[in-house]
């Protein structure tokens, strides 16, 4: 990529990407039709894996977290690549971009949040779940990552008892996709069009200049807002504009810099500590891997990208958004169920499957019924529907300040001062089933918003709990 050259637009037809990206295909040179990338679902795969173990066995497996951050790289190089294109061809609309991301994000998100809601009626104090709800609309507004950011200093509990505390990342991805289209729209076709790379390079070098700063002054923003974190969406963007096809006639060197790639995310994943500030700096490699993966992979593919394209991996990349989007409430609730805070072997068994079957079934009877070619209408009908029986449900118990009928006075008062009593009964006998000492007492932490100290998130302030 020259500094001062046009962009270079990659097209993907047929490419089964997990953004529904398959039917725009720019029509402008240079274009370089694809075909389905398995790596790409591989790479996914690596990701949500690194999540999930990290979030049952956070002690074990403290660096984890960055699998966020490679999801980001993969989104940026997916929707960057379909925006600069469609806007090359003159194609680009907002109707068509933002259905398409409804069509992707919403139904498995909203369903999700309407069975996580009615899960949590069980176990969680009135108090807690009217937060809750909070955080739901929070979620359903695309603004979750701020009302995390906004509520993390004086949130009652910890990340062990915020089912939706992952939503945070899905924020920063939507307010990615309100903003960023506007760039290509503005400078493509001015005559500031050859500036178009060198001016989103410079956006994502001040970003990550944001992200270094607030590491050190206001950790929690640098941790939840898209300022901080828009680099690693824009390395994605910046990696669908460089032309891979350069490397073909360097088999060697395109095996190599795919090794070197998928190195660099293993050693971030091996060597990465919450103590070293993040996101910052330590997040870079793990992007830059990622980067050069996706990079590599573009035309003929290396002894790397086919490890990654082997069917288990492609299946768990497929299906890695329901598997996100689930895996944490499924955490969280078990944890309140058991009134544990560490997992053993055992529990955590029982969460994986748990969380296999809620996910896979979320991708095969969620995602792809609404992903294939449901009319626009029956699509906004569908969603429309689904979006409103969850805030409906969280209207609801925010309207009754948390459902406290499901408590006896006792439980009602021991839970407003803050104490946890031995026994009670069963919310169908109007008091709450055992209480959640042990939870209380081994898992409570919460996010400070500008403290130095303590590790940001759900990542890594569960990393911290024993």
């Amino acid at each position: 990529m020259q500094a001062g050259a046009a962009f270079v637009v990659h097209g993907r037809s047929g490419q089964r990407d997990g953004s529904d990206l398959g039917s725009d295909q720019a029509t402008t040179a240079p274009v370089h039709g694809t075909p389905y990338r398995g790596d790409i679902d591989g790479l996914r795969a690596i990701s949500v894996i690194a999540v999930i173990i990290y979030h049952l066995f956070p002690t074990r497996f403290p660096a984890g977290g960055l699998g966020v951050d490679i999801f980001f790289v993969i989104s940026g190089y997916l929707i960057g690549g379909i925006v600069l294109a469609s806007v090359a061809a003159r194609r680009f609309t907002f109707g068509d971009f933002y259905l398409r991301r409804l069509r992707r994000i919403a139904p498995a998100f909203v369903v999700m949040i309407i069975a996580t809601t009615l899960v949590s009626t069980i176990p969680l104090y009135p108090q807690e779940l009217a937060s809750f709800a909070t955080s739901a609309l929070a979620a359903l507004a695309c603004v979750g990552n701020i009302f995390f950011y906004f509520t993390s200093d004086y949130f009652a509990a910890d990340s062990a008892t915020l089912p939706l505390l992952h939503t945070w990342s899905l924020g920063v991805e939507e307010q990615f996709y309100l903003v960023f289209p506007f760039l290509p729209l503005l400078i493509a076709h001015s005559r500031w069009k050859r500036w178009l790379v060198p001016i989103m390079t410079a956006t994502a070098l001040l970003s990550l200049a944001v992200s270094i700063a607030y590491v050190r002054t206001n950790a929690a923003a640098a941790f939840y807002l898209l300022p901080s974190r828009w680099w690693e969406l824009m390395v994605g963007v910046l990696a669908s504009q460089m032309r891979g096809d350069w490397l073909t006639s360097r088999p060697l060197t395109r095996m190599a810099s795919a090794a070197a790639g998928l190195g660099l995310i293993a050693a971030s994943l091996l060597l990465v500590r919450p103590e070293h500030g993040f996101p910052g700096l330590v997040v870079v490699p793990a992007c830059l891997g990622a980067a050069l993966v996706l990079i590599t992979g573009q035309g003929t593919s290396t002894m790397v990208h086919r490890a990654l394209s082997v069917f288990l991996a492609r299946y768990i990349g497929l299906a890695s958004y329901s598997l996100y989007l689930w895996h944490w409430p499924v955490i969280v609730l078990y944890r309140q169920h058991r009134l544990i805070g560490k997992l053993l072997i055992r529990d955590a068994v029982i969460v994986l499957i748990v969380t296999a079957i809620l996910g896979f079934a979320s991708w095969k009877f969620i995602e792809g019924p609404f992903r294939g070619k449901m009319a626009p209408r029956r699509l906004g009908a569908w969603c429309g529907g689904l979006i409103a029986i969850a805030a409906l449900l969280q209207v609801g118990i925010l309207a009754t300040s948390g459902l406290p009928e499901r408590f006896s006075p006792t439980v009602l008062a021991i839970a407003s001062a803050g104490g946890s009593p031995d026994r009670c009964q069963s919310p169908r006998r109007t008091a709450f089933s055992p209480i959640k000492a042990a939870l209380a007492t081994s898992t409570r932490s919460h996010v400070s918003r500008g403290n130095r100290a303590s590790p940001i998130g759900c990542w890594w302030e569960t990393a911290m709990h024993r």
